[in-house]
């Protein structure tokens, strides 16, 4: 019998960038968040079970913010990623950040009993998209895993610099994924941080990832080394593309990518947030979204 299915939706981390929480930053003509659009695409699809990353610190704030959109999930838990958790394993030093998305990703495992998916709380990935991927991820197996891909020029920022995972693939499976950080247009060349040059075409991702709920055990050990290797550094970071490249590496994983139908939306600056608003009044307009999503 197939397990319901599962949306974890990682919300934990503050962004300099931006100035502040992303993640309630209002873009709806009600002030409905992308979180809140996330969800609500997800709910579309089916998705029976909402497992929301954040803050220990930020629970109340959280609950208060969000309570329709609480009460419209079938069901939903809360689980929290912080900077300086007691593994047991390792002692490890005052850290300045999170250890990263693979961490947020395994402190929900014991929500989890079924197949599931991973997204940021702050980027819009669409409904058509998590409609398509459902069916398939009810059949998914344990030694797969799917992506769903997006171009680096639609993922820019007009405003700054983004980071983006560049990705390499044979066919429609990944083979492996790059970190690149501080991407940025100068004189209509991209480049990255250590002055790379980029096309604007390469295939990118945006950390919307599907599973078998075996990741966890998969993954798990692999965190566990890093932690060991990594004990005293305060910034290091775990990110779930690492993870699945070295599953893939291993050969106890193979991950197919899968061309997204939506539109992404997002923000990395604050200067974004018109367009990203604008975009939305053009969807509401279509029918994609109602125009007020806490009344349904």
């Amino acid at each position: 019998m197939n397990k319901g299915l599962s949306l974890i939706i990682l919300a934990a981390w503050m962004w300099s960038r931006y100035g502040g929480l992303k993640q309630i930053e209002e873009f709806g003509p009600h002030g409905e968040s992308l979180l809140e659009y996330a969800v609500y695409d997800a709910l579309q699809a089916w998705f029976e079970h909402m497992v929301f990353v954040i803050r220990k610190e930020f629970e109340e704030a959280f609950v208060s913010k969000f309570e329709a959109m609480l009460e419209a999930c079938p069901k939903f838990s809360l689980v929290f990623q912080e900077f300086d958790p007691d593994f047991g394993f390792a002692e490890t030093k005052t850290r300045e950040k999170p250890w990263g998305t693979l961490h947020a990703t395994l402190s929900a495992q014991y929500k989890i009993d079924g197949p599931f998916a991973v997204v940021n709380a702050d980027d819009r990935y669409g409904t058509q998209s998590y409609t398509l991927l459902a069916q398939r991820l009810r059949m998914i197996q344990p030694d797969q895993a799917l992506l769903v891909w997006y171009i680096l020029n639609n993922t820019l920022s007009d405003y700054g610099t983004v980071n983006r995972g560049v990705c390499a693939v044979e066919g429609t499976a990944l083979q492996h994924v790059e970190e690149c950080y501080k991407i940025g247009v100068d004189a209509w060349v991209i480049k990255d941080k250590e002055g790379r040059v980029l096309t604007w075409n390469e295939i990118v991702s945006m950390n919307f990832r599907w599973f078998h709920q075996d990741f966890f055990k998969q993954a798990h050990p692999l965190f566990v080394q890093f932690v060991l290797d990594h004990s005293q550094g305060a910034i290091a970071e775990m990110v779930i593309p690492a993870a699945v490249d070295e599953l893939i590496d291993k050969e106890l994983l193979s991950c197919e990518v899968i061309t997204s139908p939506d539109s992404r939306y997002g923000v990395t600056n604050p200067d974004d947030k018109p367009k990203v608003q604008q975009a939305f009044d053009a969807m509401i307009k279509d029918g994609v979204y109602p125009e007020n999503l806490r009344t349904k």
